[in-house]
Order: C-alpha cells, then sequence, then structure tokens
C-alpha cells in the first residue's frame, strides 16, 4: 500500500539548488525547483507515493544541479529513508546540508519543530545562526 506526501526541502549551504529530483528505490519519483542559499520549507510539490510501511533498506535518489559559482553542476547521492510510522507520514523532506552530504525524512512536523528530527547546528539554514523553536 502507498501514501501520498509532499515534497519539500531546505537548503543549508552557500550554493543555490537549480532544482532536484528525488527517486525511491522503486522507481517513484517527482521533481522540484530552485532553492536559494539558506532557504526552503515554504513550498511543496505534489505528490511522491511512498510505501505506507517503512521497509529496513529504503533509499532515496537524490539527482541535482547545484549552482556553484554561477555555473551549474550535476550530482546525484543516495541516501537512507530513516524509519517512518505511517501516522507522521506528510511530507517527504530533503536536506542539503552545509557539508556537502543530505538527509531526508518523513514527517508531519517542520523545521522549528520540538519534534523535528533535524536539529542543533545542522538544522541551521546560515552557519552560526542557531535556529529557534518555534513550535512545541
Amino acid at each position: 500500500m502507498k501514501t501520498g506526501v509532499s515534497l519539500t526541502a531546505y537548503n543549508h549551504t552557500e550554493n543555490g539548488v537549480g532544482s532536484y529530483i528525488v527517486t525511491l528505490t522503486d522507481g517513484t519519483s517527482v521533481e522540484a525547483g530552485y532553492l536559494a542559499p539558506g532557504e526552503g520549507g515554504g513550498g511543496e510539490t505534489c505528490c511522491l507515493s511512498i510505501p505506507s510501511v517503512w521497509n529496513p533498506g529504503m533509499k532515496a535518489t537524490i539527482s541535482m544541479h547545484i549552482l556553484k559559482n554561477g555555473k551549474p553542476i550535476r550530482v546525484e547521492k543516495i541516501v537512507s529513508v530513516p524509519r517512518y510510522n505511517s501516522s507522521d507520514a506528510g511530507r517527504f523532506v530533503v536536506h542539503f546540508l552545509h557539508d556537502g552530504s543530505l538527509k531526508v525524512f518523513v514527517t508531519k512536523y517542520s523545521l522549528g519543530h520540538r519534534k523535528y528530527p533535524l536539529s542543533g547546528k545542522e538544522a541551521e539554514l546560515e552557519p552560526g545562526v542557531p535556529l529557534e523553536i518555534i513550535w512545541e
């Protein structure tokens, strides 16, 4: 069984993300557009069908066009999808992190919520600017 979720992302890097495509192990995919440095979460793209029940070894391939020094660079990375509960499945979220790595989550919470799965320095959209918890 599948559940439809929205796709959103946060760009924690110093470079723009021109566009990105998320493809799950079963071939389901969705594409989203530009993310400026230090931005994200404000828009959602419909829809990505994910398994209603998390599967061990679940992975996502993220293909992206990064704008570095004004030049597009294509990058593709495969990341593990952490365990999620069907009751938490609201959005599939991609984080383009400061160190160049990626993390993904299936969650109903937004960045800045106490229960959001990313916190601390890793969650900062601008290096050195702590993320404020705005939802309990």
